[in-house]
């Protein structure tokens, strides 16, 4: 049984209990020994409050709320079988959701924590996610690099893609991801030995 298969099975029957969910965004994908990308089985839509550090004033207010709270997608990691969270927070994520989900560009927007509600734009997210569930499908989440903005500021890319059946993949995924991962990792061929060249004759002393 691999690690991913047995943390999978604890988790799955209660008797592995995490302080937080993995957090699926650029840190952990460039950091993983190999293509920087996973498979999440989509398993429901949550909302990852944080305190809102730049001042961001939600549409409809006059001021700035202490917290937003932005949409986040649970599932399970292919790679290391343990609950995980997409939070659809970054620019290039956010474009891609709204892409798959057919939702109107730059719709989707952190919300009030304490509202009762999240909007048109979060019901369909979650009509979204709901349609992924009952599907079994799966999401393909890869980081591209950096990108910048006209002005100068870095971001993360992202590309996302529907996995159909992608929930009972993820044993078949985490194999291929693994042969990819051992191929990055094999040593560079040996260069070929140079061909034996005559030497070029020397020049003539006495040129005419």
């Amino acid at each position: 049984m691999s690690l991913s298969a047995f943390l999978s099975k604890e988790s799955e029957a209660g008797d592995l209990v995490l302080a937080s969910a993995v957090r699926i965004g650029a840190d952990h994908l460039r950091g993983l020994k190999g293509p920087a990308q996973t498979l999440v089985s989509v398993e429901g839509l949550d909302l990852d409050i944080q305190e809102n550090k730049t001042r961001r004033i939600l549409p409809g207010a006059s001021r700035p709320n202490a917290r937003l709270a932005w949409p986040a997608i649970k599932g399970k990691d292919a790679l290391s079988g343990l609950p995980c969270v997409i939070v659809i927070q970054a620019g290039a994520l956010r474009y891609e959701v709204e892409k798959l989900a057919r939702l109107d560009r730059g719709e989707l927007e952190p919300i009030d924590p304490d509202a009762n509600t999240g909007g048109v734009a979060f019901a369909l997210l979650n009509a979204w996610i709901s349609s992924l569930i009952e599907s079994k499908a799966g999401l393909l989440i890869w980081y591209e690099g950096e990108g910048k903005t006209q002005d100068g500021q870095i971001f993360p890319r992202f590309r996302l893609a529907v996995v159909k059946g992608g929930a009972d993949k993820l044993a078949d995924y985490r194999a291929a991801w693994l042969a990819d991962a051992r191929a990055l990792e094999a040593p560079a061929p040996a260069p070929v030995a140079a061909l034996d060249v005559e030497p070029a004759p020397a020049a003539d002393p006495i040129p005419f």
